[in-house]
Parts: structure tokens; C-alpha cells; sequence
């Protein structure tokens, strides 16, 4: 029913920033159908990059700007043994991060990137827009650059290149130019 869906929002309303496009976007999910993903947002295949952090191998071709990290702990764990030391567990959180030269979109969610996750079934969303740094760093930033950190262990390639307006660094880095 209507009722249900009064103060949602769509998927679509979640990754329009405004008018400039993003330097860059970071997703990370379990799952990521990126077919569906090209249809909701098809801006996302001309960006200049996009680092994806996802459980699933991606088994379509993407376009040049994407750089996809495997998650899963098989991967983690030492894919050259094939096994995975834990009985159930992979990465598994689920954000995106929309960066450009006036603010960072960052969106928390419950959802897989997937069609029937995304539109079939309720699930929970925070998201908030960050300014450009004009005040110290505070507790939050410093958590989220840590995790970032974590994350960028098995990503050697978003430990550095470009993130727009002509910075360069690690993801890490890149997020602290902006104000939590």
C-alpha cells in the first residue's frame, strides 16, 4: 500500500548529488547487479572512477573506470589455499560514497544493489551530504577513514590515483577533505 512507502525515498533520489558530476563513486555490497545498476543510474559508466568493494564476482565486462575488489574470504583468506577459515561470513557492508568538488554523499543501507532487494522489499537507508573540510576532523571521520583503511589492504589500486579536482592519494585521503 501507498501508505507503506510514505518518507521513502528511491534508489534514483539517492545518487542525484546535483547539478556537477561526481569525481568519483565507491559502492560496497554483498551483491551488486551492475545490469540493473546501469539502468537506474546510467551516468555511473561515464564517471572517471568507481571502486566497487563486492562479495560476488562481477562476471559481465565493465567499463574502464571501474576498479572491482572481491570480498570474499576465500579471496581474503588465501585464495591460493581455497578455503575459507570461517563457516559462514564475507564483507559485507553496504555504502556508497559520491564525492565532487562541493560535497561527499555518503548512503548506508540495508540493501543488496540488486532489482528485487532495491524495489521489492523494505529495507533501511541513513544518508547525509559533507561539505568541503572547514572545521577539524572529528570521531566519525576518523572511524570511516580506519575502515577505509581496512578495506584499501586488499585494494592495492584505491590506495592511490586521482579523486578529482586534481587530488591524488588513497581513498582515505580523499575523504578527509571533507567536513563529518
Amino acid at each position: 500500500p501507498a501508505e507503506g512507502n510514505v518518507g521513502s525515498v528511491t534508489f534514483r533520489e539517492l545518487v542525484e548529488v546535483g547539478d556537477e558530476a561526481p569525481s568519483f563513486v565507491v559502492l560496497s555490497n554483498f551483491m551488486i547487479d551492475t545490469n540493473w545498476l546501469f539502468d537506474v543510474w546510467p551516468e555511473l559508466v561515464g564517471l572517471p572512477r568507481v571502486v566497487m568493494f563486492v562479495h560476488e564476482e562481477q562476471q559481465e565486462p565493465l567499463p574502464s573506470c571501474f576498479e572491482v575488489h572481491q570480498m570474499a574470504p576465500g579471496r581474503l583468506f588465501g585464495a591460493r589455499r581455497g578455503w575459507n577459515p570461517f563457516a559462514y561470513g564475507s564483507h559485507h557492508s553496504k555504502f556508497i560514497m559520491i564525492g565532487n568538488s562541493t560535497h561527499l554523499r555518503l548512503v548506508i543501507t540495508t540493501s543488496n544493489f540488486i532489482e528485487r532487494d532495491v524495489n521489492a522489499k523494505t529495507q533501511g537507508v541513513w544518508y547525509r551530504d559533507f561539505p568541503m573540510r572547514e572545521s577539524p576532523s572529528c570521531d566519525f571521520e576518523n572511524v570511516l577513514a580506519d575502515y577505509v583503511d581496512s578495506l584499501l589492504v586488499h585494494a592495492p589500486s584505491a590506495k592511490s590515483g586521482s579523486w578529482g579536482q586534481g587530488f591524488r592519494g588513497s581513498l582515505s585521503d580523499a575523504l578527509r577533505r571533507y567536513d563529518f
